[in-house]
């Protein structure tokens, strides 16, 4: 640790001094609140990829934390959480994972067309595609690694967790969604009948086999 500290320094002394603020910047994004983005992007452009491009899949790896513990986590944090989101996160039917890394891939709500765009047919793409069903754990994942800038640069309102629908004391069964609108950033249920048709600019999300 102190040796890499050390490397650090003697890096940054022989930076020039008119290039120091942007330095600065750097540093302060990242250790921001939104850190974990910027450490995204940084290793995307050290990769030489365009970290601003809209992306397609995300890679998230599980903590094991509970459905409960996903609550807590995510309204100290800022973030809101739906009320049918927290019956949904308080059900037996979800299942933590520790350690396992998962890859999401994005199916685009343009991709079918308005009145095609239905729980049904959406599931059924993913099938073709050889992609799984996500679980509810992966939402919370997926909350924290995407922020709302980057689902507005995907053209979309809302990334939906195309995972088993699930019913609560409310009765109709939901799936959950990570959500960008005025009111905050949002984790929330909806939709999870097989003929719940979607908008436009959704994107559907499951878990995509790795080799």
């Amino acid at each position: 640790m102190h040796g890499m500290l050390g490397k650090l320094l003697e890096l940054i002394l022989t930076v020039a001094e008119e290039k120091l603020p942007t330095l600065v910047d750097l540093f302060e994004r990242l250790t921001s609140k939104d850190a974990n983005h910027w450490w995204i992007a940084l290793r995307k452009f050290l990769r030489k990829e365009n970290p601003w491009a809209p992306p397609t899949s995300f890679l998230v790896t599980s903590n094991g934390l509970t459905g409960e513990q996903w609550i807590a986590r995510l309204e100290a944090a800022k973030y809101n959480v739906g009320d049918y989101a927290k019956q949904m996160y308080r059900s037996h039917k979800f299942v933590a994972t520790n350690g396992v890394t998962y890859k999401l891939g994005v199916i685009m709500g343009h991709e079918f067309e308005d009145n095609d765009r239905t729980n049904q047919n959406i599931w059924a793409e993913g099938e073709r595609r050889g992609w799984l069903k996500p679980s509810m754990e992966h939402s919370g994942l997926l909350r924290e690694l995407v922020s709302d800038e980057e689902i507005e640069r995907m053209g979309l309102w809302a990334l939906i967790l195309m995972h088993e629908p699930v019913s609560g004391s409310y009765g109709n069964p939901s799936i959950l969604g990570v959500y960008r609108n005025d009111r905050g950033r949002w984790v929330d249920a909806s939709y999870g009948r097989p003929g719940g048709r979607w908008d436009r600019e959704r994107g559907f999300v499951f878990l995509v086999p790795q080799e």
